[in-house]
């Protein structure tokens, strides 16, 4: 066969030339697309860095060092040795027959404190308590030091663990039980001294630091808050006691203030942890996690926690429906799916506040009403009769159901509201507090 012509060079070089052109527009293309995200991310940097500059002037917490310093600050070390003792002596304290007891066990409680009848668990109760005596007699003696009361936390990021925190209901729980015992034995001053000691429990752990530590210490004050409730089943306070509980009672949880604190604490440690690329991005459940860490992914992550953030600026009473009505939002927005892997569950901690309220309230209106039953010798033909102890028609309306239900009978009063979470049957009208068949109530009996 004949060898085959050559083109000439200067065709040879012109498909080149063409050839390296059109090889030439997809690298100018992605050299683009590559400068305009290398500014964006430059631009989102400057902004997110602008952002945090103040709030590191200020010495507030950015990294895991300053979150260290800014829980120190806030917190005393003046009873750090006693709590710390308190907290391994509860939880190493093993008792053969604890799960035959109430409270620290799995029995229930008596619906209602009977000092005339048989109690089955009170000898066993009164050996354990007798047995802890003298770790009951460590935490009474505690119970005056500054609070909140600082205790050894490694801060590391979205890894850090509140042992301490965690082990304190152990502590509540002692306590509830000794509470219980004193006033089933009409003991008034060892009842009191209980609750005194609950209460301190509460305040050594009110660290506003992240939703969990806000929710450890919600659960510490309920179960304080129970203890009174429990105690007015029994007809035992004097007058001077009851004053005392009423005055404690008196102040509004700081709702706003512990939304923002939480929040706050929540944004700025998944801010250090994405910046810091932890353990925790590097070993993400998905490859598309770390791409979080990037700048303009860390400021939406903030820009969206300040926005939750200012939820609470109409008030504690529209928190938990705001809350409600972002989530329903964000959820409904697909592109931000994996944005929200980065955010705690925002309205159930909306409603636990709410029922921590609440529960104030409930607990407020039947010491209220004790005290007028004690200084009228009669009991309230209504709530709106404790306007004369000070009482104003928002201490006895909860934040979901409206007025506090209230009947009077021979034998005592009985406060109540309904019990959602633990009713097969919702009530008909959940704003007006009455009473429905089939309904589950909580009820606190005054006598």
């Amino acid at each position: 066969m004949p060898p085959q012509p050559k083109r000439p060079l200067l065709s040879r070089l012109t498909v080149s030339r063409s050839l390296i052109g059109l090889m030439s527009i997809p690298c100018v293309v992605f050299l683009g697309i590559g400068l305009v995200m290398g500014r964006r991310e430059w631009m989102a940097s400057r902004q997110l860095e602008r952002k945090l500059q103040p709030l590191r002037d200020a010495g507030s917490p950015v990294g895991d060092a300053a979150m260290s310093r800014r829980f120190r600050e806030a917190t005393s070390d003046a009873g750090t040795a006693a709590w710390s003792r308190i907290n391994l002596l509860c939880n190493a304290f093993r008792w053969q027959a604890v799960d035959s007891l109430p409270v620290v066990g799995t029995q229930e409680l008596p619906a209602r404190i009977a000092p005339d009848t048989a109690w089955a668990a009170d000898k066993p109760v009164g050996a354990y308590l007798a047995a802890i005596k003298p770790i009951l007699d460590l935490i009474h003696a505690s119970a005056e030091v500054p609070m909140p009361v600082w205790q050894p936390v490694e801060f590391r990021g979205v890894q850090t663990l509140l042992p301490h925190l965690q082990e304190s209901r152990q502590v509540a729980r002692m306590l509830r039980l000794e509470s219980e015992h004193a006033l089933f034995h009409r003991e008034p001053a060892r009842a009191m001294r209980a609750i005194d000691s609950l209460q301190a429990t509460a305040a050594a752990y009110d660290w506003h630091l992240f939703m969990v530590g806000e929710l450890v210490h919600l659960a510490l004050y309920q179960i304080y808050l129970d203890s009174i409730s429990r105690s007015l089943n029994v007809d035992l306070w004097n007058q001077e006691q009851l004053d005392s509980l009423l005055t404690r009672l008196r102040p509004e949880l700081p709702i706003e203030e512990k939304w923002r604190a939480s929040l706050a604490a929540e944004q700025l440690m998944i801010i250090a942890t994405l910046e810091n690329n932890s353990n925790w991005a590097r070993h993400a459940p998905t490859p598309l996690l770390p791409l979080w860490s990037t700048p303009t992914a860390r400021l939406e992550l903030y820009n969206t926690y300040d926005a939750l953030m200012t939820l609470a600026d109409t008030g504690a009473d529209q928190l938990s429906t705001r809350s409600r009505q972002w989530e329903e939002s964000f959820v409904r927005q697909g592109d931000r799916m994996l944005l929200g892997l980065f955010f705690p569950a925002i309205h159930p901690f909306a409603l636990a506040l709410d029922r921590a309220s609440d529960k104030r309230k409930m607990t407020l209106t039947a010491v209220a009403i004790k005290i007028y039953q004690t200084k009228f010798d009669r009991w309230p033909a209504a709530l709106s009769e404790l306007a004369r102890l000070g009482l104003r028609d928002t201490d006895w309306t909860l934040r979901t159901q409206g007025p506090i239900g209230y009947e009077v009978a021979e034998t005592g009063v009985e406060l109540f509201c309904y019990a959602p979470d633990t009713s097969e049957i919702q009530p008909s009208t959940p704003t007006v507090i009455r009473r429905e068949p089939g309904v589950a109530y909580t009820t606190i009996p005054i006598q």
